[in-house]
């Protein structure tokens, strides 16, 4: 099990408290007050166009039968539960678009790869692999009055987002990431160089919020430094990456779905416009055909 000194594992590997009381701001002035600061560990592989594309065919091959059963008066009961990204396929893509997703059909993924915002890696070279590691703050308190809800780190991944404790000056302070070379963090000399440059973004390190105090990013720095030595430590933390590749293949969905709301529309407006034409005694125009193969 990783070891970061000073926090305790709430989760293996997964989840680090450190418990202290600070000053609280309130309207009757500063009051002093019990927090938990958090830190969230993780690893990922960066997103392919490929890895993109086998996720979305996946998820095409699953959502499949749910489609075929979706009708007004089970939509409800058959989207609860479901991500954004199943939602919206299920919604706007037709079933048999899903077929040819599932399928591989070569003229639907060659479309879709032109609509993914991520390349493959050059021949022979294997994706960029990260370590991150997100910290913020929580009041122990709400920590306390949602102890039966918190069976896992993804609570915790939600109360640093949580808007409610941001604006009251908690939750996420920073999310900084790491990339590894050859399974290893990068040279801590490097990291602590960009840190005291006052850099948020570097070949081997970022960070998604500036500036920090210099000082207590080291200190992170070093602490996550301390407990990832080795590449096993390394392989222990969670695998994130396919909630990454999740988020890139968002928008190629979202495109999608984009088209077929618009093609929806047109079918729509031309389906009226031909009924006013019948009223008029004049023969309708045949309407448009979406090419379900291509997605266009």
């Amino acid at each position: 099990m990783i070891q970061l000194t000073d926090y305790k594992p709430t989760f293996e590997n997964s989840v680090y408290k450190r418990k202290d009381t600070v000053q609280v701001r309130t309207d009757g002035g500063f009051v002093p007050s019990e927090v938990s600061f958090i830190l969230l560990p993780k690893r990922y592989s960066e997103p392919t166009e490929d890895s993109v594309v086998e996720y979305i065919r996946k998820k095409a091959d699953l959502l499949i039968g749910a489609k075929r059963l979706l009708a007004p008066e089970n939509l409800r009961s058959i989207l609860e539960g479901k991500s954004e990204l199943e939602q919206a396929m299920l919604v706007y893509f037709p079933a048999e678009f899903l077929e040819h997703l599932a399928s591989g059909r070569p003229e639907l993924l060659d479309n879709l790869r032109s609509k993914i915002p991520v390349a493959n890696p050059p021949i022979g070279q294997e994706p960029a692999q990260y370590v991150t590691f997100r910290y913020g703050v929580i009041p122990t308190e709400v920590i306390k009055e949602n102890e039966e809800h918190i069976t896992d780190a993804s609570w915790y991944d939600s109360a640093l987002s949580d808007m409610r404790l941001r604006r009251g000056g908690f939750g996420e302070k920073f999310l900084c990431t790491l990339t590894l070379e050859d399974g290893a963090l990068p040279s801590r000399d490097r990291i602590h160089q960009c840190i005291d440059l006052g850099a948020s973004k570097a070949d081997a390190f970022s960070v998604n919020r500036f500036p920090i105090p210099k000082e207590m990013l080291r200190t992170l720095v070093d602490l996550v430094y301390n407990g990832l030595k080795e590449r096993s430590d390394i392989i222990l933390l969670p695998d994130c990456s396919e909630e990454k590749t999740k988020e890139v293949a968002a928008k190629p969905i979202e495109l999608f779905a984009n088209q077929f709301q618009e093609f929806a529309q047109m079918q729509e407006a031309q389906s009226s416009m031909q009924q006013q034409m019948r009223l008029q005694g004049q023969r309708p125009t045949p309407q448009g055909i979406m090419d379900l193969t291509r997605g266009r």
